[in-house]
């Protein structure tokens, strides 16, 4: 009987520290939510006097990054000759207005109230010029595929140098 209650007792301390561990942020639309300590601590490895005294610096951003496919067809008298393609990935990142919540004399998390600034969107483009063909021929059925998110989540940062995206 002693034997069972140790392995129950060491699940239910497995279980404690494992639950402690877990951290989670919310952002909606509008750049509400909230950034749990334990997101802030598992990106720097600080302790919680760690996040105390860094706190003034922490600053967060959204970040999503999508990868559009486009697609055309190269035309001349002959008839269509040869189809090109593209893709097109952005990055939109926008900064977010934060402050800090306390219980009792030690920060808790980070509350996010609403976006800063304007979105900042950053294009990388590979393959050829969009609708380009060759000299003497025309572009034409072009198509932009929906864009496909490849990503999208809080990012954190000390004094807005080196940004790290929260689990």
């Amino acid at each position: 009987m002693r034997k069972l209650m140790k392995v129950v007792m060491g699940m239910v301390v497995c279980l404690g520290v494992g639950g402690l561990a877990f951290a989670a942020w919310t952002v909606d639309g509008s750049g509400f939510g909230f950034v749990g300590k334990g997101d802030v601590q598992a990106v720097y490895g600080w302790s919680n006097k760690q996040l105390q005294n860094n706190e003034p610096n922490v600053q967060f951003r959204t970040s999503t990054t999508s990868i559009t496919e486009h697609t055309w067809t190269c035309d001349r008298d002959d008839g269509p000759q040869t189809q090109e393609r593209t893709w097109t990935l952005t990055t939109t990142t926008q900064g977010l207005i934060d402050s800090t919540a306390r219980l009792k004399n030690q920060i808790t998390g980070f509350n996010l109230n609403g976006f800063s600034g304007d979105p900042v969107t950053d294009t990388e483009t590979d393959g050829p010029a969009l609708g380009s063909c060759p000299v003497g021929w025309t572009a034409i059925d072009m198509v932009a595929e929906e864009p496909v998110v490849l990503g999208s989540g809080v990012e954190v940062s000390i004094n807005g140098s080196d940004w790290f995206e929260l689990e």
